[in-house]
């Protein structure tokens, strides 16, 4: 683990992370980078990568569910975070999706809490939120109104939608 300052980086086997961690390693090819997967075969085909450090380890886990020792490396090295580890499936239930999308979220941001030299936390959030929108999609209110590609039935959205019409 390089004792310098170093970018986190989770989802990287997902498309959002992965892209991401190419264009990084162009940007800047002497950035070190420590990718979380829990992937196993995956940590050894990322650790092949020029400054890329592979770990086993999963965002639903209280303290990624890294060794003890390692976490420590982690938090003492770990300069930015760029958390995009999502689980993005719509078939999967609310139970499993809050467990990487909320639970996972917060485990990381625990992590980020304990590093010593962060600078910078970077989150991107889910790719579906606008529906059959074209163009730039700005952060602001939206009518649920909008087409969505599938049918919302979740009382939550339904929620939110009123929320929003106020």
């Amino acid at each position: 683990m390089p004792e310098q300052p170093t970018l986190l980086l989770t989802g990287v086997t997902g498309l959002i992370g992965g892209g991401l961690l190419d264009r990084l390693q162009i940007v800047n090819p002497d950035r070190h980078i420590v990718v979380i997967t829990r992937q196993k075969d995956r940590t050894q085909q990322l650790n092949l990568s020029r400054g890329v450090v592979a770990v086993q380890g999963n965002v639903t886990q209280p303290r990624l569910g890294v060794p003890d020792p390692l976490y420590a490396q982690l938090t003492s090295s770990i300069s930015e975070v760029i958390h995009c580890a999502a689980d993005t499936r719509f078939g999967i239930s609310l139970c499993q999706s809050r467990a990487v999308n909320t639970q996972g979220t917060r485990h990381v941001l625990n992590l980020a809490r304990e590093c010593r030299q962060l600078q910078k936390f970077v989150y991107i959030s889910t790719v579906y939120v606008v529906g059959r929108s074209v163009g730039v999609f700005c952060e602001a209110r939206f009518s649920i109104r909008r087409a969505f590609r599938i049918r919302i039935s979740s009382p939550r959205v339904k929620r939110k939608s009123s929320y929003y019409r106020q």
